[in-house]
Order: structure tokens, then C-alpha cells, then sequence
């Protein structure tokens, strides 16, 4: 009780109002590297003509989005999009066996999506090939994806604690970097209506690409670790 009263003391909350700084979520250095995107379509073998969307599942991957895009692949190709996509380890094998089923069932370009389980020494040419990104929406995958200044798509995971991934999502989006689908609502009509809606110019993908950049803090970890040092020196 005595450590609650304390923080409802009016100067004492001042005091740590006074001495908040918004320095942002730090992020892989090695991402801030421009990289062509072209070079980097190529590499992973897509038409560098052609949109590449990023789908990040993480590590661990993501049931509802790996099982969105394996539904839709098909129709994503008939579209034009190239798909490049982790599914995460553990997902990896079954989910791929199941794209190229259903690719040929329902006539898909196979050469349009390419599949990986994670990302480990390429992940800055993954986001120098994409030109939109899918992620859910934790603060670390927020912050990266401005830092690379691409334009998103978010899909916040609706079990998160406090609801914080939805939290998250809309208050970038506020920002017009990135548009969000609640899981609810994450249906191929949706999904594609917002693709096409992006892609219809190149102002819109241009707009929320600059939009990602005021958003990021590059410098974060410096900050951070010019702030420890200072308060360790006190």
C-alpha cells in the first residue's frame, strides 16, 4: 500500500512524467544496410517487375496467417503478387508440402511463392525485396518493419496479453504507415481489397513508406545505452 501511495503522490508522478523519453524499440543494426531491392527480388528468385509481400511469422511461426496464405496462394499468384514467406521452424515441412499440393490443384504459379522456415543470414534482403510486409504486430516486428520503411499490414494476434498486439497495431496504423486486419476480419475479399487499394499507386506505397520512417528510431539502442552509462556515472 505504501509503494502504491507513493506513486499517487502529484509531485512524485511528476517527477517520473519529467524524466520519461520516448526513444523507440532498438532494432538489428545489421538491418539499417540499404540494400537493392531489385538485386534482391532476384536472389530469391522472383520477377523484380513483379510486388513481393513479406509474410513474418517469427521463429515460431503463426497458424492463422501460415493457413491464410496457404488457402490463398493460388489467387495471390493470379494477382501477381509474389509471395515471400516464413512459416516458422516447426511449420515449415508440413506447410510446404501442403503449398505445392495446392498450387497445383488450383493452378498456381509456384515460381511466384517461396516458402522458408526463418530467416537467418538473409533477413535484410528480405525486406530489401519486399514492397509490403505482413506481421503481426509486437512492438519489436512494429519497429523493425518502420526502420526498413516498409509499408504493412498488420495482423494482431487476438490471445496477446492485455490486448497489447491490437493496442500496438492501431496506433501505428494512426500514422498511415500500415493498414490493419483484425483476425476476425482476415478473410481473402478483405485482404486483397487492401492490397490492391495499396498498390493502386505508387503515391500509396510511397506515402506510407515515408510514413514508416518518421515513425522509426534508429538511433534507440545508442540512446538507451548513452542513458545507462549516464545514470550508472551519478
Amino acid at each position: 500500500d505504501s509503494f502504491v501511495n507513493y506513486f499517487k503522490n502529484e509531485k512524485v508522478r511528476q517527477k517520473i512524467i519529467n524524466n520519461i523519453a520516448l526513444v523507440g524499440n532498438p532494432t538489428r543494426s545489421f538491418l539499417m544496410v540499404t540494400a537493392d531491392r531489385e538485386a534482391a527480388k532476384k536472389s530469391f528468385g522472383f520477377d523484380p517487375q513483379k510486388p513481393v509481400i513479406l509474410v513474418i511469422c517469427g521463429s515460431q511461426g503463426a497458424v492463422t496467417i501460415n493457413d491464410f496464405f496457404l488457402n490463398s496462394a493460388a489467387s495471390l499468384s493470379a494477382e501477381n503478387f509474389q509471395i515471400l514467406h516464413q512459416t516458422g521452424i516447426k511449420n515449415f515441412e508440413q506447410f510446404n508440402k501442403e503449398l505445392n499440393g495446392a498450387l497445383s490443384v488450383m493452378g498456381g504459379r509456384k515460381d511466384f511463392y517461396k516458402a522458408v522456415p526463418y530467416f537467418e543470414n538473409n533477413m535484410q534482403d528480405a525486406y530489401a525485396a519486399a514492397d509490403l510486409v505482413v506481421s503481426r504486430s509486437g512492438s519489436g516486428s512494429i519497429f523493425e518493419i518502420a526502420a526498413m520503411r516498409k509499408p504493412s499490414i498488420l495482423i494482431p494476434l487476438a490471445t496477446s496479453a492485455s490486448d497489447h498486439q491490437r493496442k500496438n497495431a492501431y496506433e501505428y496504423a494512426k500514422t498511415g504507415a500500415a493498414i490493419v486486419i483484425e483476425e476476425s476480419n482476415f478473410k481473402y475479399n478483405i485482404f486483397i481489397s487492401q492490397l490492391k487499394k495499396i498498390f493502386e499507386s505508387p503515391d500509396n506505397l510511397r506515402h506510407m513508406s515515408e510514413e514508416a520512417a518518421k515513425f522509426s528510431r534508429p538511433d534507440s539502442a545508442q540512446v538507451i545505452a548513452e542513458e545507462i552509462i549516464s545514470l550508472g556515472q551519478k
